[in-house]
C-alpha cells in the first residue's frame, strides 16, 4: 500500500498529453475531466479543482459559472467561503462525456453542509491517488454492507481497497458496525482490502486495538418497522484477514477547507 501512502510520489495528471494537442483541445480536456469529476463527487471547491489539474490557476471554476456549467453557494463553515455544484447544463454535459447518467441534484439546498468537509477530505484523497497513477472512484454503486457503503475505492494492481475517511472517529456499536461490515465484504468479495484514514493518530490506534478483539457479527431485523440492528455471535478475527485492514495517517487532509470554527 506504500503507493497510496507515499506522498512524495506524486505526477502530474497531464504528463501524459498527447504532442501536438491544440489550446482548443487542452480546454476541452479540462473541461470534461472538472465537470466529470464533479458529477461523480458531486461538490468541490476550488483547490481540490486546481490539484486535480495539476496547475497553478485557482480561478477555474469561477470561469466555468460564469459559463453556466457550475453554480457555486455559500459555505461559512469552510474555509475557502464557497463550494461549487453542476448546473443542469453541466450534468448534461458529464453525462455525455461519461457515457452514462448518475443521480445527481443541481439545487444546493441538497447539499449536506454537515458532511462537506468530509467529502471534501475524500475527494483530496482520492485526487493524490490519482496523483500516483492508481484509480480512485467514489462508491456510489456500492450495495450497502451494514447500512452504509465506503467513501472511496482505490485499485492498486490485484487489490481493491475501500477507503474511510474517518475525522471525527465512530465508537462502540457503530464502529463494531463498520468492522463488521468490512469484514463481510471482504468475505463475501465485494472488495480485498479496506484502508482507514484519519488526520488523528490516536484514532487510527483505537481502530486497529478493536480489531484484535472479538467482532460481533451485526445483522437487521426484517419483521420489525423500523428495522432495528441485533448483535449477533463474536468472531475473533485472525491474522490474515487482519492485514487486510490497513491505517493511514493523512495529517493534511483537511488543508485549503479546514472548518472555521464558528
Amino acid at each position: 500500500m506504500d503507493t497510496i501512502t507515499n506522498a512524495s510520489a506524486t505526477r502530474n495528471p497531464r504528463s501524459n498529453l498527447l504532442p501536438g494537442q491544440t489550446p482548443k483541445q487542452r480546454a476541452m480536456e479540462k473541461l470534461i475531466m472538472v465537470l466529470v469529476w464533479m458529477y461523480q463527487w458531486r461538490t468541490t471547491v476550488s483547490p481540490l479543482v486546481t490539484a486535480l489539474l495539476g496547475t497553478t490557476e485557482t480561478t477555474y471554476l469561477r470561469e466555468l459559472e460564469k459559463k453556466g456549467y457550475v453554480t457555486s453557494f455559500r459555505a461559512p463553515r469552510l474555509l475557502c467561503g464557497r463550494a461549487y455544484m453542476l448546473t443542469r447544463d453541466g450534468v448534461n454535459a458529464a453525462a455525455s462525456a461519461l457515457g452514462r447518467e448518475l443521480r445527481y441534484s443541481v439545487h444546493p439546498s441538497s447539499v449536506s453542509h454537515t458532511n462537506l468537509k468530509h467529502d471534501l477530505a475524500t475527494q483530496r484523497f482520492a485526487i493524490d491517488a490519482l496523483r500516483q497513477g492508481l484509480k480512485a472512484t467514489p462508491c456510489r454503486d456500492a450495495a450497502p454492507i451494514n447500512g452504509k457503503i465506503p467513501d472511496a475505492f482505490i485499485e492498486v494492481e490485484n487489490h481493491k481497497y475501500a477507503v474511510e475517511i474517518e475525522l471525527e472517529g465512530k465508537w462502540d456499536d457503530e464502529l463494531e458496525q463498520s468492522l463488521n461490515g468490512h469484514l463481510k465484504a471482504i468475505s463475501r468479495g465485494d472488495w480485498t482490502d479496506v484502508l482507514y484514514v484519519s488526520n488523528s493518530n490516536v484514532l487510527l490506534k483505537r481502530y486497529e486495538k478493536k480489531l484484535e478483539s472479538p467482532i460481533p457479527d451485526w445483522f437487521q431485523t426484517t419483521s420489525t418497522i423500523p428495522k432495528l440492528w441485533i448483535r449477533g455471535d463474536s468472531q475473533i478475527v485472525d491474522d490474515e484477514m487482519r492485514a487486510k485492514f490497513r491505517w493511514k495517517l493523512a495529517p493534511d487532509i483537511l488543508k485549503d477547507f479546514e472548518q472555521v470554527k464558528l
